[in-house]
């Protein structure tokens, strides 16, 4: 259990941040009042900010095709938008996560992977990407236990041409086991 003056730390930290965002939101063109509103109502900030519909899945689409044109960078940005808008979609940190495993960022990747795994856990597809990750850092326990993870799933959620990977992940570790 949290210490109080833990618990007030964290709250304090909290309002600092909400006010900090309402205070940009602000600058921006937002009512200021209205977004630190919602924000201390637990809100989260695309919820804040009061997007129009339709928001967040455009730029996730946008995300996803720089992503696909070879624009990493630029998936990253939008990604890690998405995670401070809508941060309870897996999706959003999964995205996050491949751009900087692809930009050599393994340790924060690896976190992200497991928010993501965390937000969805009867996903396989975080499992998937720590298995990846890890064989390519020959971390061969790690690998085995996402894998592990990823089977006790059902391997729920990963494209068959994903499942054939995992296949042949699964039987590199077993060689390397």
């Amino acid at each position: 259990m949290a210490s109080p003056s833990a618990t007030t730390d964290t709250e304090a930290n909290r309002e600092a941040l909400a006010g900090l965002i309402a205070a940009v939101a602000g600058d921006l063109g937002f009512d200021a009042n209205k977004v630190a509103k919602r924000l201390s109502g637990g809100a989260s900030i695309g919820e804040a900010l009061d997007l129009p519909a339709g928001t967040v899945p455009l730029i996730y689409a946008r995300a996803h095709a720089a992503f696909q044109a070879g624009r990493v960078a630029r998936a990253e940005q939008l990604f890690r938008v998405l995670t401070m808008l809508d941060g309870g979609n897996p999706d959003h940190w999964l995205g996050y996560a491949i751009c900087l495993r692809q930009t050599g960022q393994q340790a924060l990747a690896r976190d992200l992977f497991n928010i993501a795994a965390t937000l969805d856990p009867q996903s396989a597809v975080p499992h998937f990407h720590l298995v990846e990750l890890a064989l390519s850092e020959d971390d061969v326990p790690a690998a085995k236990a996402a894998a592990e993870a990823c089977t006790a799933r059902g391997d729920k959620g990963l494209p068959t041409p994903i499942k054939g990977e995992m296949d042949r992940y699964r039987a590199a570790i077993a060689a390397r086991s």
